[in-house]
């Protein structure tokens, strides 16, 4: 592959590495909770509760929310609406997988633009290093 093929292909995979840890948006999340409600025929929660759901269910991308979702609706034995952690417990994981990938991107990118990556501080992915700023953009840059 040509350098300026792999600069490409850096540059995608660090979009896509991105677009996977998109939150979920809200009015989608509540068209998801209401329909896991229906589906096990419960009411949903208070609406003090449910913000709760909003709140912690809303840091998760769409996808990762419907599959843990369809899991829940297939397992889910009683007619009560499934607690915070039914969903957290089959997400966290693949979340964690997710941003750990996104940062060793970053991290090829870095190394890609000669940086000798002195990483300091959080980065957006959590207790992950950062210090690459837009080093995506900069990789085209070498041609």
């Amino acid at each position: 592959m040509a350098p300026a093929e792999r600069a490409a292909h850096l540059v995608e995979m660090h979009l896509q590495a991105e677009q996977s840890l998109t939150p979920i948006e809200p009015e989608y999340l509540q068209k998801v909770l209401s329909v896991t409600a229906a589906t096990l025929q419960c009411p949903l929660p208070p609406a003090t509760v449910l913000g709760q759901y909003m709140k912690m269910l809303g840091r998760y991308p769409k996808d990762l929310v419907e599959m843990a979702t369809d899991e829940i609706v297939r397992q889910h034995k009683w007619n009560t609406f499934p607690r915070i952690a039914d969903w957290c417990s089959k997400m966290d994981e693949l979340l964690e997988t997710r941003k750990r990938n996104a940062m060793e991107v970053e991290q090829t990118i870095a190394m890609w633009n000669g940086d000798t990556i002195t990483l300091q501080g959080q980065s957006r992915y959590d207790n992950k290093p950062k210090g690459l700023g837009n080093a995506a953009a900069n990789v085209l840059k070498k041609f």
